[in-house]
């Protein structure tokens, strides 16, 4: 079938055209000779050779036409595909163990901020291509992310290890063959093997192979690092992904909230939701202990609606105990914000639990912005907005976010990153540079929240720069939804004990505005509390 395929696409080059045109020509002008005449023989003695050259000059005019049919046919397995040919594999009788490999291309995220997501995926079928030329038949090839490859190497014998090694070699040497401009392409590479893990399910291999990825990313380009190696991560974290799936189920994965006050009332004004894991065995986890699971998973907006889903109902349940809790905000990752679904799943939501979305924020790491090029993301977040959400852009100073795309992606609100304000009551140069931010987002009329605060001279010199809302230790930890009406009730006669300044305190009702602050004040550069 691919000969005569080949066949018909070599007829198809200008070439051949003409060949064919000079083998039938005798016979063509033959016939109209006989039929019709002289005159019709002099016209088509005219007319065929403008007809051959127009053909031609058609078929050749887009010299990239086959490559670009190539390119569009590349149609790589996605992470969920990849999980099923993994488990696929497993079921076998008598299979061998399995190799995972996750390829990151470590020059990936230069050519995106550069050149943008077209370009990054211009350069990855470059990659694919090549990969596809020396991987074997029963390697499977996947696609997780824009710079981010998965393969599954299945050897016919029982020698993962060394199949392994040599796919991982394999994949090395077509990245250093490729160049990005006048750079070299490099990759970075974390494997897993099957038979050395105690959960050797599908996702759990995955994770295992990204976890030791992430590992190989703090060393230096080109690294290979397997999992089990010095300074992997450990087995429990890979065992949460045969969890996962009865930590949603009976609710053990759930939002924990904490409180978000106004510098100028002392007023609760919000409250953020983060996920935490109640596990049977291993405790509450934080994100940090099971999020790279969940991502290896395929499950990130399972969490996101989950989050969703249990703080609304937090909400709604705050609201009949007479307890005003004016925002909960939760975060939204960049696969969330790339689903054209994401509108219809958020309001579907509210809808669900008669909240109005005014009272949910979108939280959006600022590295979201550095996918500029990607429509998708501003608008859903557009598309958010207009239902009365309100957005929040979290970690604000840790990338490189500029005021085109700070209005592009729809920002209510700037929340600064803990980096900024750490020792800022003490150290001069951190105040110069929250005051910055802060006249950069009076000048585009967008409220401000400083993260981290955990002293009270933190909290003073953040206020008197003028930021309108502050989120910290310093103000109160996470806590279960339960506890949230009776931290509110005794924040009064505890905030000398826990070392908040007086002006925090709440009104005696405990009720607070929504992003509402009275007119900001301004500190001198050298002014410290």
């Amino acid at each position: 079938m691919n000969r005569h395929a080949e066949r018909i696409r070599r007829m198809a080059r200008p070439g051949a055209a003409g060949q064919i045109a000079l083998v039938t020509l005798p016979v063509v002008m033959l016939l109209l000779f006989r039929v019709v005449g002289e005159i019709a023989l002099l016209l088509a003695a005219l007319l065929i050779p403008v007809i051959v050259a127009i053909g031609s000059v058609r078929m050749a005019g887009d010299p990239d036409e086959s490559r670009d049919c190539k390119r569009s046919g590349i149609r790589l397995p996605g992470r969920a595909e990849f999980l099923v040919a993994l488990d696929a594999h497993r079921s076998r009788p008598l299979a061998a163990p399995v190799a995972c490999l996750v390829v990151r291309l470590d020059s990936g995220d230069q050519i995106l901020a550069e050149r943008g997501a077209h370009s990054v995926s211009d350069e990855m079928e470059r990659f694919v291509d090549r990969l596809r030329g020396v991987l074997t038949q029963n390697d499977v090839l996947a696609q997780l992310d824009d710079t981010t490859l998965a393969v599954a190497s299945m050897p016919d014998d029982a020698k993962p290890l060394e199949s392994a090694v040599q796919t991982a070699l394999r994949i090395q040497r077509q990245s250093d063959l490729m160049r990005f401009g006048s750079r070299s392409a490099t990759t970075t590479i974390g494997v897993a093997l099957s038979d050395r893990l105690e959960e050797a399910g599908p996702a759990a291999l995955l994770a295992a192979a990204e976890y030791a990825l992430r590992d190989a990313q703090r060393s230096a380009a080109r690294t290979i690092r397997f999992h089990g190696a010095a300074g992997a991560p450990q087995p429990i974290q890979i065992a949460l992904a045969h969890d996962l799936a009865n930590g949603f189920d009976t609710g053990r994965i759930h939002p924990w909230f904490q409180p978000q006050i106004s510098t100028d009332t002392g007023e609760l004004t919000g409250v953020e939701a983060l996920a935490r894991w109640n596990h049977p065995h291993h405790g509450l986890l934080t994100p940090g202990d099971f999020l790279p699971t969940i991502e290896a998973s395929n499950a990130i907006c399972r969490l996101t609606d989950t989050m969703i889903d249990q703080s609304l109902d937090a909400l709604a349940t705050w609201d009949q105990q007479g307890c005003t809790v004016p925002l909960v905000s939760v975060n939204f990752s960049l696969t969330d914000l790339r689903d054209p679904a994401l509108p219809d799943r958020v309001a579907w939501l509210l809808d669900r639990h008669e909240i109005g979305a005014e009272r949910l924020g979108v939280e959006v790491l600022e590295t979201v912005l550095h996918h500029g090029t990607d429509q998708q993301v501003p608008n859903n977040l557009k598309a958010l907005k207009a239902m009365g959400c309100l957005i929040d852009l979290d970690d604000f100073g840790t990338g490189n976010a500029s005021i085109t795309n700070i209005r592009r992606f729809s920002a209510d609100r700037i929340k600064i990153d803990r980096a900024f304000v750490r020792d800022i009551d003490t150290d001069r140069d951190q105040q110069g540079m929250v005051a910055a931010i802060l006249t950069m987002c009076e000048q585009l009329g967008l409220e401000t929240l400083a993260e981290g605060i955990e002293t009270p001279g933190e909290y003073a010199m953040v206020s008197q720069l003028g930021c309108g809302h502050v989120q910290g230790f310093g103000i109160g930890r996470p806590m279960e939804r339960e506890a949230l009406p009776g931290w509110l009730e005794k924040l009064q006669e505890t905030c000398a004990a826990a070392s908040i300044p007086a002006m925090l305190r709440p009104r005696p009702d405990g009720s607070g505005a929504r992003y509402a602050t009275a007119p900001r004040r301004r500190a001198g550069r050298g002014k410290t509390a």
